[in-house]
């Protein structure tokens, strides 16, 4: 996640739901955690400017060395692993 000021400017509107609420503002505090602090944005420009430099431009970049590891991980776990992961970040 790149720290910007969006996470500030978001407006809620969650509806009511007796079921999932706790879930859903627990998520999206997650999120908002997660997007006030995050990578610097100079970071990713760097990268981005950095691959229109090159004459074929990978589709896909990863940028910061947590997040290469994450990727390199999630290439050789099984995807019932990577999903029990994601669902404890953001949905426990």
């Amino acid at each position: 996640d790149t720290k910007t000021d969006f996470p500030n400017r978001r407006i809620s509107n969650l509806k009511k739901d007796p079921i999932y609420q706790n879930r859903i503002i627990d998520s999206v505090n997650r999120m908002h955690y997660d997007e006030t602090h995050g990578m610097n944005p100079y970071t990713v420009v760097k990268v981005i400017l950095k691959q229109l430099k090159r004459k074929r431009m990978k589709a896909i970049v990863t940028v910061g060395l947590k997040y290469k590891l994450i990727q390199g991980l999630f290439k050789i776990l099984p995807y019932r692993f990577k999903y029990w992961i994601i669902y404890k970040l953001y949905a426990k």
